[in-house]
């Protein structure tokens, strides 16, 4: 499961880990810090019918800094229930 980070035309550019979309840094609180990257991907504009998706545990997530986009009719579902960590479930 990956986690939608931007949609089409968007611009996504990764400095030393950090995400910034259109140039916006990205609130990503929820990526603890043992789970953090150090990389640099981008700028690149998102394509038409493409979402660009990034897995929580970055430093070690095959997602689209690997494979690239994310068609549309691959998002299939969205997340209702988060249970683990266990301490951290929760309904959305």
């Amino acid at each position: 499961m990956k986690r939608v980070i931007a949609e089409e035309n968007d611009t996504v550019k990764i400095t030393d880990g950090r995400v910034f979309v259109n140039d916006l840094p990205l609130d990503d609180s929820y990526v603890p810090t043992e789970y953090r990257s150090h990389d640099d991907w981008g700028p690149q504009t998102i394509p038409d019918g493409y979402y660009f998706v990034m897995g929580d545990h970055r430093n070690n997530s095959s997602d689209s800094r690997h494979w690239a986009w994310c068609p549309k009719r691959y998002i299939i579902g969205r997340v209702e229930v988060r249970w683990w960590p266990i301490p951290e479930a929760k309904l959305f």
